[in-house]
């Protein structure tokens, strides 16, 4: 199956930052911190992923002192806004061709073969994110993490979940402009919703899988190229 050049991607949020960044643009200043993958614009190739961190952000909106200043708004104003406490998501196309070109550290899903080899690697990588320390890849891309439900302060990682955060404004420049979709709470609880693997035949659905598996393939591999081999490569 032919690699495409184009993915989407999609960012779950209200819709007053969804509103914010169609208008402004990514700014990774106001990006928190201590995440699992560090300071970034996460996004996720799972349109329902999406959806349902869109309805938590909506649920329980927090206001950041960096976008609030930024926006020169009050933390009230921000708080009190209607659509804060409407959810809504981007769907964003990225350029895969320009991607490849950067640095960027890519781990396996839990899916993947070669998972157990790299699961203490990506274990220590979120570990010290977390923890503060920084990195100089332009983007990262794995396995969403999360805290292990029977051992306290261990970190544990989700089977489902994909997570690609995007570091430098080298790797937002592979943004093309986002569409934003305002969502409602019963359109996801609904038998008739949308997914990124609702396709009405079996045929279909394998296709749709196989082509996601083959994107997320080719994010790990790009990641863990050389410098040296990529610029052979896409030179």
């Amino acid at each position: 199956m032919p690699i495409p050049t184009t993915i989407s991607v999609y960012h779950g949020t209200n819709l007053f930052a969804a509103k914010t960044i169609a208008n402004h643009g990514v700014w990774l200043s106001v990006q928190r911190r201590l995440t699992d993958f560090g300071p970034g614009f996460y996004v996720t190739l799972n349109r329902k992923q999406a959806q349902k961190w869109a309805l938590v952000k909506s649920r329980e909106p927090q206001a950041y002192k960096s976008l609030i200043d930024r926006l020169n708004i009050s933390f009230d104003e921000y708080i009190k806004h209607p659509d804060t406490r409407k959810a809504a998501y981007l769907v964003y196309d990225i350029d895969l061709t320009q991607l490849k070109k950067l640095n960027g550290k890519c781990f396996p899903l839990p899916n993947h073969y070669t998972w157990l080899s790299h699961k203490k690697e990506w274990e220590q990588f979120v570990k010290n994110c977390i923890n503060g320390q920084s990195y100089q890849f332009d983007y990262v891309y794995g396995p969403v993490g999360k805290a292990h439900k029977d051992i306290p302060f261990a970190l544990d990682f989700s089977n489902s979940k994909d997570q690609l955060s995007l570091a430098s404004e080298a790797s937002i420049q592979c943004f093309m402009k986002p569409t934003i979709i305002a969502i409602k709470e019963e359109r996801l609880s609904s038998k008739w919703t949308k997914s990124i693997f609702s396709i009405p035949s079996l045929r279909g659905q394998r296709m749709k899988l196989d082509l996601l598996r083959t994107i997320k393939q080719e994010l790990m591999s790009i990641g863990n190229l050389s410098k040296k081999e990529k610029k052979l490569l896409f030179s």
